[in-house]
């Protein structure tokens, strides 16, 4: 927008028009203007400069996304064009029962090039998506959660004294909002954070990537390097002691969990006490034993186990 005054005179050389600029702009956009006026005698270098803005704008967004931790907005009041495009590339979006949202773009007449176009279809369906980017409409709260923009709408607090923002809603509602939000980044944090974090990621390039066979490729690759932590020796394990029928273990007996690996051959992973198991039938079964941190076994499981495929 800002060199648009430098282009206004097709044909004016590159250095009359940036004397123009320079002689008219601001100070603090005097760059800007100085940049536009020796683009102005090129409209294609022009245009790429707006293509380079806008995709450093994207690239704000986009950082939502591949922020590690989730991303949650808490949305009151109105929601309009680039709030669109700021909430749907967070992962969870909440609101109060104020708020409103509109893809605005179209009436603007410009398409709307941070985000929304590329992400609303994931979160409402494509054909959804069509009707609120074609119509501008505004959206209410209870229609939001319908059509699932948003997983859930937070009553205003009855009986307490609200205030007015500036858009006119009530400031009680932006209370409200704001601390479900917080409760349920609290309940996020209290999750393992490796598991909330490679759920984010795997369910991202699901998006991106929607063949099934690339998606359990990227999966597994995910969890072959981060699956194994403590917080999953914390789930599996109990807080000391031997084991449990469920597989628990932890300290120093540990639970003694054997695997079957085709062929009969048994491996042995975790706990103390004998390691050393029946070999396994030909038809490449196997007993899963937890052990108790002697020797013992506490229960047996029968399992039919493939054999590898080579």
């Amino acid at each position: 927008m800002a060199m648009a005054p430098a282009t206004a005179a097709p044909g004016r050389p590159p250095s009359a028009a940036l004397a123009t600029a320079a002689a008219t702009a601001p100070s603090a956009n005097a760059d800007t203007a100085a940049t536009g006026a020796l683009l102005g005698a090129c409209p294609g270098a022009q245009r790429a400069v707006v293509r380079r803005n806008i995709m450093a704008l994207q690239d704000v967004f986009s950082e939502l996304e591949r922020c590690r931790s989730p991303a949650i907005a808490a949305v009151h009041g109105r929601c309009i064009g680039g709030g669109v495009d700021l909430i749907t590339a967070c992962d969870l979006r909440i609101c109060s029962e104020e708020a409103t949202f509109c893809v605005k773009e179209v009436d603007l007449a410009i398409a709307a090039d941070l985000g929304t176009l590329q992400r609303l279809p994931y979160i409402v369906g494509h054909g959804v998506a069509m009707d609120l980017a074609l119509t501008a409409r505004m959206v209410g709260a209870a229609e939001a959660h319908r059509i699932g923009l948003v997983s859930s709408v937070v009553p205003t607090v009855k009986g307490a004294s609200t205030g007015s923002t500036s858009n006119g809603s009530s400031s009680n509602g932006r209370s409200a909002v704001i601390a479900a939000a917080v409760q349920l980044a609290a309940a996020i944090a209290s999750k393992p954070q490796l598991a909330a974090q490679g759920t984010k990621r795997v369910l991202l390039h699901s998006r991106d990537h929607p063949l099934v066979a690339g998606g359990l490729d990227y999966v597994a690759t995910w969890n072959s390097a981060q699956m194994i932590s403590n917080d999953l020796i914390r789930v599996l394990g109990s807080a000391r002691g031997g084991g449990t029928r469920e597989g628990k273990g932890e300290g120093a007996g540990g639970g003694g969990v054997l695997i079957g690996a085709g062929r009969g051959i048994g491996n042995r992973v975790g706990g103390g006490g004998e390691s050393d198991r029946p070999p396994a039938s030909a038809s490449g079964s196997a007993d899963d034993r937890v052990d108790d941190g002697d020797g013992n076994s506490t229960a047996t499981v029968r399992a039919s186990l493939p054999r590898p495929r080579l």
